[in-house]
């Protein structure tokens, strides 16, 4: 019951701002807000305390957001006592966004950090050849070796050392049988 509260006010923030233009700039705005509340405990516990009074954490919210559709949100999941449900809000909110805008998550994999101008190649490669918009996310993993592993969706590039050796070895295996 408590998540549908999280997907009716993702809903309704969506549906209250869908026409103006604003809807990246909320997401954005969201996604920095939920996260500056999860990497600060004591935030969140202020605005999870029974015995503060709402006026309070809703004061709070006013100073660190200047957003009033994400203050009105933050509002709600503090009087009805469900800030825990901030992330299923900001998920369901960008999983809105995503599907109106459509919008693609591409899971970048790499040995190795990458230069933002590398990214940035790769992003435009990926627009280029899917002609849809990319939101990226970078993980790095040393197991892979070298090159890199794209995934959109059902589609997977993969380019790495790792999937080279393992092709070679299950060649060289299918050999020997």
């Amino acid at each position: 019951m408590d998540k549908d509260l999280a997907y009716l006010l993702a809903r309704y923030t969506f549906h209250s701002i869908e026409d103006s233009g604003d809807l990246v700039k909320v997401l954005d705005d969201l996604l920095l807000l939920t996260n500056l509340i999860n990497s600060n405990r004591r935030l969140y516990l202020v605005l999870d305390h029974p015995c503060i009074a709402n006026i309070a954490k809703i004061r709070i919210g006013q100073m660190i957001t200047d957003s009033e559709i994400l203050q009105k949100a933050l509002n709600v999941l503090i009087v009805t006592k469900r800030i825990e449900y901030l992330n299923d809000f900001a998920r369901y909110f960008k999983l809105m966004v995503h599907a109106k805008f459509d919008i693609q998550v591409a899971e970048i994999t790499t040995a190795e950090h990458l230069d933002r101008q590398t990214v940035l190649r790769l992003v435009q490669a990926l627009i280029d050849r899917t002609n849809k918009l990319i939101e990226f996310k970078v993980h790095i993993d040393p197991n892979i070796i070298g090159g890199l592993r794209v995934k959109i969706g059902d589609m997977l590039l993969d380019n790495t050392i790792q999937h080279t050796l393992n092709t070679l070895e299950k060649r060289m295996l299918s050999y020997e049988s």
